[in-house]
């Protein structure tokens, strides 16, 4: 996510340069930082409308396009079919780029499993799953697979991420929804932002409306400047009416991309003939940063600001990789070792993909342990040590979402006699019925 979020910045910055100057360096760097988006992670198709919108503003501008590119003659591009000509063969460079290093990165090969690897059954999630029933992204993902027009994982991957934000369990302050809300980012920014930060973007956002208000007085100022925050507005607005619309509501990871414009922005404060006051507060910020960073370390993942009553109080407001993705099961393994007593029995509803086993947690498994396929076995539960994460403990990924009920515990006293009455049998039906019952008391 963080490597996604500065490469975008750069694809942006770098794209911005390259339709002002075409030179070749200016263009490498560009198709270069374009390419690292795009195999960093599935949102860079978002660079699509930033591009173009950038490209729109430049066609729009007065100013020439300088064309440095050897062997050809420099010289500048003032008109408006010459600049659209550059535009289009610097969009055929990136894409030309963009799919090169994308086969590097899976070996040149369109099969996922390498050179003397035994052939692979299927992904993690089959095509058959992941792939849409009808409609466009249907017929652009056969057509890419017969054509072998990229590699086969590097589409699955694809489709997966399309598969999944298209309808996802996500939870938000007690709340449950399967399309996530539309206030959810603005939320997770406002208590997952540290203090100081946000004091610091408020601060700019009253000293860029001072220095606007003063340079009304100048009629070029005020544009040239809006020209020049361009790539940085675009990508900011882009990102942020994506991330609004979306329905994969699962974590504040996902607006991480918009934070660099926001960096940009506020070291603004510090611009040249700034008053020493703004000097002497802006460090300020920066000292309260570094403070609120050491408060919470390491358990930066599970930071949350005053708003939402501090780090203690952050699952009660957001859950999966807003706050727990697994990281402290060392510390549970350490907290057994003080805690247990010798024989305890121990229960582990575990939200993540590491190895309990492999810490020292001897525990019975509850519902949502990842553990890969592997059996699980229903049993009778019975007194020892709860170990819940976050995430199970609000009960998110569930049938049955949500805290405890009446409805909910007659419901389980039901599944548990229909259990015992088809234990008396075996019929293939009651079999069938056993196992039914068996997988919704394990839910």
């Amino acid at each position: 996510d963080v490597t996604s979020a500065l490469a975008l910045l750069l694809a942006c910055a770098a794209f911005w340069r390259v339709i002002h100057r075409l030179d070749w360096k200016s263009l490498g760097l560009s198709a270069g930082a374009t390419s690292l988006a795009v195999v960093a992670k599935f949102s860079f198709p978002l660079l699509a409308p930033i591009f173009l919108i950038l490209g729109i503003v430049r066609l729009a501008s007065a100013a020439p396009m300088e064309l440095r590119l050897q062997p050809l003659a420099a010289r500048p591009l003032a008109r408006g079919p010459e600049k659209l000509a550059a535009l289009a063969a610097v969009a055929v460079v990136h894409v030309a780029v963009g799919l090169a290093v994308v086969w590097a990165c899976f070996g040149f090969r369109f099969s996922p499993a390498g050179p003397g690897m035994p052939a692979q059954a299927d992904f993690f999630w089959a095509w058959s799953t992941v792939l849409p029933g009808s409609g466009a992204w249907q017929s652009l993902f056969q057509a890419a697979r017969a054509a072998h027009l990229l590699p086969d994982a590097f589409l699955n991957g694809f489709a997966t991420v399309l598969h999944a934000s298209g309808e996802r369990s996500a939870f938000l302050n007690g709340e449950y929804s399967s399309t996530g809300w539309f206030h959810f980012f603005p939320y997770a920014f406002l208590v997952k932002t540290p203090l100081a930060q946000l004091a610091a973007y408020l601060l700019a956002a009253a000293a860029g409306l001072e220095a606007w208000r003063r340079r009304r007085r100048e009629p070029t100022a005020v544009p040239r400047v809006l020209y020049a925050l361009v790539p940085l507005l675009t990508l900011f607005a882009v990102y942020w009416a994506v991330s609004l619309a979306s329905h994969l509501n699962i974590g504040h990871r996902h607006i991480l991309p918009t934070y660099p414009v926001l960096f940009i922005v506020a070291g603004g404060l510090l611009r040249a003939r700034a008053p020493r006051w703004l000097a002497l507060v802006a460090a300020a910020l920066v000292a309260g940063e570094a403070a609120e960073s050491a408060a919470v370390r390491p358990n930066y993942l599970a930071y949350f600001n005053a708003f939402a009553g501090g780090p203690a109080n952050g699952w009660r407001h957001l859950v999966d990789s807003s706050l727990d993705w697994g990281q402290n099961l060392p510390g549970v393994a350490h907290w057994l070792e003080r805690e247990a007593r010798p024989g305890e029995a121990v229960y582990l509803s575990y939200y993540g993909s590491g190895e309990y086993r492999y810490e020292g947690i001897r525990a019975h498994e509850l519902g949502f342990v990842y553990n890969f396929d592997q059996p699980r076995i229903w049993f009778e539960l019975g007194p020892g040590i709860y170990c819940f994460s976050a995430s199970t403990l609000q009960n998110v990924y569930s049938d049955w979402r949500g805290p405890w009920s009446p409805q909910k515990e007659r419901t389980l006293l039901t599944l548990r006699r229909l259990l015992a009455e088809s234990d008396k049998g075996t019929s293939p039906t009651q079999s069938v019925l056993r196992a039914q019952v068996r997988y919704a008391l394990d839910q």
